[in-house]
């Protein structure tokens, strides 16, 4: 535009100059800048002459920079229909459909160049049906594809591969793919805004890239995981909906240094989260309900939990031979808890299993920890000044339940007043809750004579017990 504006000036600069060398030419200021528009006007149209808009009617190759058209529906045979081997490219569907035939090797949308690496190519408002893969990006960067309904295809919906940077996947439809919805072995790339459902293997998978961020998609009823990583570091995963998959929500296998926050995983026939040989990562303030293990992290370590709520799970968390992995303000159900550990571990909240022991009363904290192999677990479980309100705070204590009665546990076991936690270490393995003898409470009162005055002074001591209510 700097440049137009430029040529601009040099137009207007001409005919001031004309009218100022021949006097007898006479122009007024007026027309002379309705004469510079005018060439603005045509630079402009010169300057984006390459940019040509074209209409497709059919299955073709673009080999161009330019805008395409779809002016209908396409019915093809066995070879790929729409193969661009241009930058900027933008391909355009209209809305209208690209029907294959099935074939395992032809594409529905092919952006690849065997001698030039493409750059800006778009690929919007299209659908793609019954192709090895709907929409395939080969060593594309800096790519759209947005507003597409891919379907039923063999391999895949959406294809990106062999170094395809920068490529922004928004706004899809991606459903009743045979092998998966959306799969990406590239680095640096947005996947965001999708619905990805009912494929017949997985949602979305990401291999060997890093860098990718994939947010805000519905990732729902897929017959495998719903959003998996292989081999993929440093990859960001945030605010998305996965949901009843058949497998796991969400799932790290050899991928370190991940971030997973604020997501919603629920209902899912296996693991809402789950890590295996997959350190370091970042798990913050997901909601996972009701699949059979909340979040699992197998042969994984040094990664952080925090603020994470978990409930309606078989499990909410579970650990086999992992080490030095920190969980912190993690909501169990009604119970908010924080522990390190070491050794093979499964924690759920629960209800009270038993009334309280004589002289004590709980803060309705309970959780459930068992091991499967010799473990210990250092637990902080939080509380509200509302929920010490009955109790004697600094009396409070971590207990455990033994199957017949209640015992405080044994070594380091104490409150931390002053943050609103009850600490202990945790070798043998059962309920756990903070107890604390109840709160008295002292009224000094007057006893009167007949006269109304006071006699002595007079202590009552009043203690609040909890039945379990």
């Amino acid at each position: 535009m700097t440049t137009d504006v430029f040529r601009a000036g040099l137009v207007l600069d001409l005919f001031e100059g004309i009218r100022t060398v021949f006097g007898f030419f006479t122009v007024s200021a007026s027309l002379s800048r309705l004469f510079a528009l005018a060439g603005l006007i045509f630079l402009l149209l010169a300057g984006n002459a390459s940019a040509q808009t074209y209409n497709v009617v059919g299955c073709t190759t673009i080999t161009s920079p330019g805008t395409y058209l779809l002016q209908g529906d396409v019915s093809a045979g066995a070879s790929t229909c729409i193969s661009i081997q241009s930058s900027n490219v933008i391909f355009d569907g209209q809305g209208y459909n690209i029907d294959g035939s099935n074939s395992l090797t032809a594409y529905g949308v092919y952006v690849y160049s065997s001698s030039a690496s493409l750059t800006n190519v778009t690929v919007k408002n299209l659908n793609v049906t019954r192709w090895n893969a709907g929409i395939y990006l080969h060593g594309v960067s800096n790519g759209v594809i947005a507003n597409n309904i891919v379907m039923n295809n063999n391999m895949g919906g959406i294809y990106i591969t062999y170094n395809s940077r920068n490529t922004n996947i928004s706004s899809n439809t991606v459903i009743n793919n045979y092998w998966g919805g959306i799969y990406i072995s590239s680095s640096n790339n947005t996947v965001s805004s999708n619905t990805v459902s009912n494929n017949n293997k997985y949602g979305m998978q990401l291999y060997a890239g890093s860098g990718n961020t994939v947010s805000s998609n519905t990732v729902s009823n897929n017959n495998g995981d719903g959003i998996q990583f292989y081999y993929s570091n440093n990859n960001t995963v945030s605010s998305n909906t996965v949901v009843n998959n058949k497998y796991y929500g969400i799932q790290f296998s050899y991928s370190n240094n991940n971030s997973v926050s604020s997501n919603t995983v629920m209902n899912n026939k296996w693991s809402g989260i789950y890590l295996t040989r997959s350190s370091n990562g970042s798990i913050a303030s997901n909601t996972v309900t009701n699949n059979v293990y909340g979040i699992f992290i197998d042969n994984s370590n040094g990664s952080t939990l925090i603020t994470n709520v978990l409930s309606g799970n078989w499990w909410d968390f579970g650990s086999d031979y992992s080490s030095s992995n920190t969980l912190l303000n993690n909501l169990f159900g009604d119970t908010r808890a924080s522990f390190t550990y070491a050794g093979n571990i499964l924690v759920n909240s629960s209800s009270a299993p038993a009334r309280d022991p004589v002289g004590y009363i709980n803060i309705k904290k309970f959780l459930n920890i068992t091991n499967t192999s010799a473990a210990w677990v250092f637990l902080n479980v939080s509380y509200t000044d509302a929920e010490a309100e009955k109790v004697a705070e600094s009396t409070l204590s971590m207990w455990s339940y033994n199957g017949t009665g209640w015992n405080q546990v044994s070594g380091v076991n104490g409150v931390e007043t002053s943050k609103n936690y009850v600490y202990a270490n945790i070798t043998r393995f059962s309920v756990f809750a903070p107890m604390a003898n109840p709160k008295s409470f002292d009224f000094t009162g007057y006893t009167y004579d007949v006269n109304g005055t006071p006699l002595e002074n007079t202590n009552i001591t009043v203690y609040v017990y909890s039945f379990n209510e």
